[in-house]
């Protein structure tokens, strides 16, 4: 569904939940259990006091700020090409990935786990040709920061930034399975 409205409150028993929207929204409850998408073009994206985006899965690009995001899902694709981005989740994620071009990430799970795909708040993935860096800040109130992709085989960069502020309560990596900074 293609939209320009203020609000959005949805919710689906059983399918997802698609909608590019033009201009900024208001994110109320948003409910599925299966997979949500949202794109906003010109425009970002701002939760509500105490709304919720619940699904599986779910996705958010947006042209402008993602604030004040409060997730209960599962796994979580955010991205911004302008402006910070801010989640809460409420029982930890299995993995998140994370990219502004020009903004700061902050990134906190009440309870569980925090696996990180990528994070990236820089305009190019490398630290020495970028020409913006901004600030990543990941806590796990009651649980762990790990590597989503927990291959030491395979290493992948998780945080790109000028710098990382994490915070744990059980634990940031492990020994078989680093976070790798870029």
């Amino acid at each position: 569904i293609s939209t320009q409205i203020n609000d959005l409150a949805a919710s689906s028993s059983s399918k997802g939940i698609y909608l590019n929207q033009h201009g900024n929204l208001t994110l109320k409850d948003v409910i599925t259990p299966a997979e949500i998408k949202l794109n906003i073009t010109n425009g970002g994206l701002v939760g509500a006091n105490a709304a919720l985006l619940k699904a599986n899965q779910a996705t958010v690009n947006a042209q402008g700020p993602i604030s004040n995001l409060n997730t209960l899902v599962d796994r979580l694709n955010v991205a911004t090409t302008q402006g910070d981005i801010t989640v809460r989740e409420v029982d930890g994620l299995s993995r998140v990935d994370a990219k502004t071009l020009k903004g700061n990430i902050q990134l906190s799970s009440d309870a569980g786990d925090i696996g990180l795909g990528v994070i990236q708040a820089a305009d190019t993935s490398n630290t020495t040709t970028a020409t913006h860096l901004g600030q990543v800040n990941v806590k796990a109130t009651q649980g762990a920061i790990r590597d989503a992709y927990s291959d030491g085989n395979l290493p992948v960069i998780n945080i790109i930034g000028q710098s990382l502020t994490a915070t744990a309560n059980t634990g940031i990596g492990l020994a078989s399975s680093n976070i790798v900074t870029g």
